[in-house]
């Protein structure tokens, strides 16, 4: 299939169906590197005080849903008297900013694609759910619009984070990145990020290294 290159030039600030007609969107551009970064270091921050909690996918899926739309009455479904009070504490607080209605582990891979110049039109994280439900997508996944040269300047990136491209053919204009679990989209917004001329400083970097080295938790396998 060809991919169609190209980037809307109207305003999108209406109900999205310019771009791929899907439902609750809105737009995403002009993002600095500064923000992009920040929402990130908080999402792998996040991510990981999750993973650490989990037993098994519902407690991640959970927990991960408690996060993302912090309230008390999320913090009542959470039942799991082993969840630190950092992670308690996140729940029961304000929305991070950059997950405002955005997934955990794409959130981030969201903002620096629309730092890099493309422009997102949907994501999720990817969910598993019991039959007859059906999930929006089972596995991490961005649409977005991008010209080609951008494009082209992303294959070596994308590759390098263990994630990939592919189309939708009922919406030929976006193309889109999926990727095995929310692991590889954040390190593929950390790669895109890391691109740019002026980078991320030893600071930042530093920073995105101690969000990812948590206390590990030898009883399971990463869920994420």
């Amino acid at each position: 299939m060809e991919a169609n290159f190209w980037l809307p030039y109207l305003d999108l600030d209406d109900d999205g169906q310019s771009l791929g007609y899907f439902h609750d969107t809105w737009s995403i551009r002009d993002v600095s590197t500064k923000s992009a970064f920040e929402i990130l270091r908080t999402e792998i921050g996040l991510a990981r005080l999750v993973d650490e909690a989990a037993r098994d996918q519902r407690e991640f899926e959970i927990l991960a849903e408690a996060v993302e739309s912090p309230s008390v009455e999320n913090a009542d479904r959470v039942e799991f008297g082993h969840v630190s009070s950092e992670l308690m504490d996140e729940i029961c607080s304000d929305v991070p900013p950059g997950l405002e209605s955005l997934e955990l582990g794409v959130a981030g891979l969201v903002h620096a694609l629309a730092t890099y110049g493309c422009l997102p039109a949907a994501s999720c994280r990817g969910h598993i759910y019991d039959p007859p439900r059906r999930p929006w997508s089972e596995a991490p996944v961005v649409y977005f619009a991008v010209d080609k040269e951008r494009a082209h300047r992303l294959v070596p990136l994308v590759r390098a984070s263990g994630c990939g491209f592919n189309f939708d053919p009922e919406r030929p204009n976006l193309i889109l990145i999926e990727a095995p679990s929310i692991i590889e989209t954040m390190l593929l917004a950390e790669n895109i990020l890391l691109s740019f001329p002026s980078g991320l400083s030893v600071e930042h970097r530093a920073m995105l290294s101690e969000c990812r080295n948590g206390p590990d938790n030898p009883d399971q396998a990463t869920l994420w």
